[in-house]
């Protein structure tokens, strides 16, 4: 790589936090964007040219001509933030000059000099970009496409959690807002482009917390101007004297409840003309998924009990060593006298597994405008990469062989350490194992779970799984599998009330298929568990809490001498299928979507890879 790397400790072992000061060659020429179909497979169906966590990202620009409004031109850049004071609310402009790191001051940087102040870590999170994120913008306009009749109470609704601030100062001035509201540079738009910020998530009252009173966005806002947090005896005068605001201990804001809010949706099901049919859709229950699991904190909390802020806001720095540092400094960039150090202090960094959206970003940036330096959007994405993959993330192993005449008998296990089921969240994710056959010379013999440019699942030809294209049906749960075109998928599959499968969230009533993988400690005896129950699975004695397990049986040529298994678990948080449905339509949102869907944002995510030779 030709771009230049500082860091304070390059000598310190790995996992290091890189300071990405030169970005040549990980931003590149801006590529001559193809159709969605473009990609082409190998004769064994995976792409050779697949980026890999280390490859270099690559940027994508508009072509001449190509529209995203009416066809009349490119898409306005959406309007750049900035600080604004309304119905209680202000954007994090008005935190950052007190809680975003200086070179003049030592707050809020860990033993090595790095930054870890809350401004600065969320601005790249995709929770800071809630509302600019340009596939949620698609998907709302996709739903009102679909359902015209309900097409503001759809936005209204998606408002709620995705530009939270906003819905909440609107509601109270007898306004409305939308996505039209997010091209405006008002006050109103301004609170809704800053997304999930500061004065939203530090002023939610712990009232109806983890119940259903608050979830799907019904939580509640305090309203008294208290901004709560994790400390007691803070110093006040400075918040007070800068934004109006009191600062408040509330042992609420560090816990799983309080994302439970917005991490449990139900939404009810609407025939086309908008007509409720009385069925309900459970679209997200991460926390639900999360309280029937071995993480699970309260009365019966066993060792392994955290909330969520323990593996999304970690307190510790990019070597695990914990954090201790004061919460803010001056607004002039120096520190404040007498300030003490704070522990733990947790990084704002609200990291999950969206590459695909954060990488779509960080090339539609000019567009997007997202108040963030690209360094920490990458940073962000290598993040990501690192959640997914690491400690907390997934594994997937060969666990034996066996050979019965000219057949293999491979099992492969799948594993996570996640707190929730994996993957969990919006029902466009999914995982899958790859699963090859090497002979001499690295020879395809058999390649199960291949993927095309595209970021389309192929068959043995190379061709796109029936389950790849739009109309078509999904690939079951297996227990076995013995031919290139069955891959084992970890998804969420949702059916209309006729058990048609449907991409569109309004339309969706159950679930077709569930086997995402439970976490540790799931019990069908345990809270939430008929609401959060795989589906499809049969009587799989593999499919455990925390793992899974799938026999391969494979015919080789006796003569072919050794070969080598290769098991590879792939994550997208954007399934080709999924997007393939939504690229159906035509609006401004979901036409820019599809000028950047390729390349790194189609592909998946490697996950975790293992061999063995045979």
């Amino acid at each position: 790589m030709n771009h230049l790397l500082t860091n304070s400790r390059l000598n310190q072992g790995g996992g290091v936090l890189l300071l990405l000061v030169g970005l040549s060659a990980c931003v590149g020429e801006p590529l001559t964007l193809q159709p969605l179909d473009a990609g082409t497979a190998n004769d064994a169906g995976v792409s050779d040219d697949a980026p890999s966590d280390g490859d270099a990202q690559a940027d994508a620009a508009l072509p001449d001509g190509d529209a995203s409004e009416g066809g009349d031109g490119v898409m306005e850049p959406l309007p750049a933030g900035r600080e604004v004071a309304l119905g209680g609310f202000t954007t994090a402009q008005g935190c950052a000059p007190c809680h975003s790191a200086s070179s003049q001051s030592q707050a809020m940087r860990d033993i090595w000099g790095d930054d870890v102040s809350p401004f600065n870590l969320w601005q790249s999170s995709m929770m800071a970009l809630s509302s600019r994120d340009p596939v949620w913008r698609a998907v709302v306009s996709a739903e009102m496409v679909r359902t015209p009749a309900a097409a503001k109470a759809i936005e209204a609704e998606c408002m709620k959690c995705h530009a939270p601030m906003a819905s909440r100062a609107a509601e109270a001035m007898g306004a409305e807002v939308g996505l039209e509201t997010l091209h405006t540079d008002s006050a109103l738009g301004q609170l809704a482009l800053d997304g999930i910020s500061c004065t939203l998530c530090h002023q939610i009252s712990p009232q109806g917390l983890g119940t259903e009173a608050s979830f799907s966005g019904k939580f509640e806002i305090a309203g008294q101007g208290e901004i709560y947090g994790p400390y007691q005896d803070v110093l006040e005068g400075p918040m007070v004297e800068r934004t109006g605001y009191v600062p408040a201990y509330a042992e609420h804001i560090s816990s799983s409840a309080l994302c439970g809010s917005c991490h449990v949706l139900e939404t009810p099901t609407l025939a086309e003309g908008g007509q409720a049919t009385g069925h309900t859709f459970l679209e997200q229950a991460t926390f639900l998924e999360w309280r029937n699991s071995v993480y699970r904190t309260g009365p019966d909390a066993g060792a392994k009990a955290r909330d969520c802020q323990h593996c999304h806001m970690p307190s510790t720095d990019s070597l695990g060593g914990p954090i201790t540092s004061s919460i803010a400094r001056r607004p002039d960039g120096g520190d404040f006298d007498g300030v003490q150090a704070r522990a733990p202090f947790r990084r704002h960094t609200l990291v999950g597994g969206n590459v695909a959206v954060l990488e779509m970003i960080r090339q539609a940036r000019d567009w997007i405008a997202p108040d963030v330096p690209e360094a920490a959007l990458l940073e962000t994405i290598r993040l990501s990469r690192q959640q997914l993959s690491g400690e907390l993330g997934g594994r997937v192993s060969v666990e034996g062989v066996q050979q019965f005449g000219q057949v293999l008998q491979i099992r492969v296990a799948v594993r996570h350490n996640a707190g929730h089921k994996f993957p969990t969240g919006f029902p466009s994710r999914r995982m899958w194992v790859r699963l090859e056959v090497l002979g001499q010379g690295g020879q395809r013999l058999f390649v199960s779970g291949g993927v095309d440019g595209g970021g389309r699942i192929v068959d043995g030809q190379g061709q796109p799984l029936e389950s790849e294209l739009p109309g078509g049906g999904f690939q079951p749960h297996y227990t076995t599998i013995t031919a290139p075109h069955q891959v084992q998928i970890y998804e969420a599959v949702m059916g209309d009330p006729q058990q048609n499968p449907t991409t569109t969230l309004l339309r969706a009533s159950n679930h077709l298929k569930d086997n995402r993988i439970l976490p540790e400690g799931y019990s069908d005896q345990g809270p939430d568990a008929a609401r959060t129950a795989p589906v499809g699975v049969g009587l799989d004695e593999d499919f455990l809490n925390g793992g899974d397990g799938v026999v391969y049986e494979v015919a080789i040529d006796p003569g072919q001498g050794p070969v080598q298994i290769k098991a590879t678990l792939f994550y997208q948080s954007l399934s080709a299928r999924f997007m393939a449905e939504l690229f159906e339509l035509s609006t401004p949102e979901i036409d820019f979507v599809k000028m950047f869907y390729q390349g790194t944002v189609a592909q998946p995510v490697e996950v975790a890879t293992d061999t063995l030779d045979f």
